[in-house]
């Protein structure tokens, strides 16, 4: 790789001077530790997910490999809380949230007791990428739009920040709606899991406009990281990864994870691209 200087220390070896960790590796530990980066549960590599330098030996060394895309990581923090755990229900949701809903469908706590506080997930739309990059919406189960934001990059989705029309107050209804650029009011259908918005010059009995949310919320790992530290929102991360409210802009791939430590906030995309 061209701007690397490499030593000769072993016969059949290539060592090189590793910026990042500080330290002499050869090419060979340098791919490993690139391709271990790339796995979850793996955050003492997390310095190599980012390098390109690891990427290239990896490339140079398992080139059947290097040619297929590797999926992105499902980072080990809980769809739905945010918070990291050591063992997951149905690979997404923590132990504790989990024995929340069990609770809610039984009516019952751990006391006996019926939960009084407790919002039970429900379809929330997600802007994604269809066919061609055109803007599609689909529906995924969530407590918040984070959740269902975070459901739909497990599920392979790219995230989009589009709307499905422009938004327009309603003066006789006191409520906004969404419009096309004839000025047709739009109203939701759903088939199978996917919406569509449709025009119609008026409502007929039963229908409703369809509902105005917040579209996708992006942002690339930098800016996520400024904003937090300038809005103080980032004071109430801890010493471990936690799930943000935001999709990575970058990739749109994955949700983006933060932490905060003595140097800082750090942020990153859970799909490993950054």
């Amino acid at each position: 790789m061209s701007g690397i200087e490499y030593q000769a220390i072993v016969p059949g070896q290539r060592h090189f001077e590793c910026q990042a960790l500080h330290a002499l590796l050869d090419t060979g530990a340098c791919a490993d530790r690139w391709q271990r980066a790339m796995q979850p549960d793996m955050e003492r590599f997390f310095l190599c997910r980012r390098c390109p330098i690891g990427r290239a030996h990896h490339a140079e060394h398992h080139p059947d490999e290097a040619a297929t895309p590797l999926q992105p990581e499902r980072a080990p923090v809980c769809v739905r809380c945010g918070r990291p755990a050591t063992r997951m229900v149905g690979k997404e949701i923590c132990p504790s949230c989990a024995n929340r809903f069990y609770e809610f469908l039984k009516g019952r706590n751990g006391r006996g007791s019926a939960p009084v506080n407790y919002r039970p997930p429900v379809p929330r739309r997600v802007g994604v990428l269809g066919a061609n990059d055109a803007p599609a919406w689909a529906l995924f189960d969530g407590l918040h739009h984070q959740e269902a934001m975070a459901r739909a990059t497990r599920a392979g989705l790219r995230l989009s920040r589009a709307q499905p029309g422009r938004t327009h107050w309603n003066a006789g209804r006191q409520a906004f709606e969404y419009r096309d650029e004839a000025g047709r009011v739009l109203i939701e259908l759903e088939i199978d899991g996917k919406v569509e918005y449709v025009a119609v010059e008026q409502l007929h009995h039963g229908e409703q406009p369809a509902a105005v949310t917040m579209p996708t919320l992006l942002m690339t790992p930098d800016e996520a990281a400024e904003w937090l530290t300038i809005s103080g929102e980032g004071e109430g991360l801890g010493v471990d990864w936690h799930q943000l409210e935001f999709g990575c802009a970058s990739c749109r791939q994955g949700m983006l994870h933060g932490y905060k430590r003595a140097d800082g906030i750090h942020v990153r995309c859970s799909a490993g691209c950054c």
